[in-house]
């Protein structure tokens, strides 16, 4: 079995994803994690582009103060559509999972 590593993309270096991935991939990471929230369909341009151009991005970490097992169920219900959010768009970039 091969362990593979991921940076998240906020500590990497660089204007673009591009710009990240060449940094990253010299010093011996596999991927770029994502940061996702509500709202980060309106990023799958760059995103696809990015995947297109070689970019790998394995997994989207969930930024949100909300959580899918939170007692009061409209908080839990907005989590759940962010979380439906963000896996459409790993789907859409070719991402293996959303970690929340």
């Amino acid at each position: 079995m091969t362990i593979k590593f991921a940076v998240q993309e906020n500590l990497i270096p660089g204007d673009s994803l591009p710009q990240k991935w060449d940094m990253i991939r010299a010093i011996g990471y596999d991927g770029i994690e994502l940061r996702g929230g509500v709202g980060m369909s309106t990023r799958l341009p760059e995103l696809i582009a990015a995947a297109r151009a070689g970019v790998v991005m394995p997994s989207i970490c969930v930024m949100a103060d909300r959580f899918i097992g939170d007692f009061d169920a409209t908080r839990r219900a907005e989590a759940l559509a962010a979380m439906k959010e963000l896996c459409d768009v790993a789907g859409e970039i070719g991402a293996k999972g959303v970690v929340t």
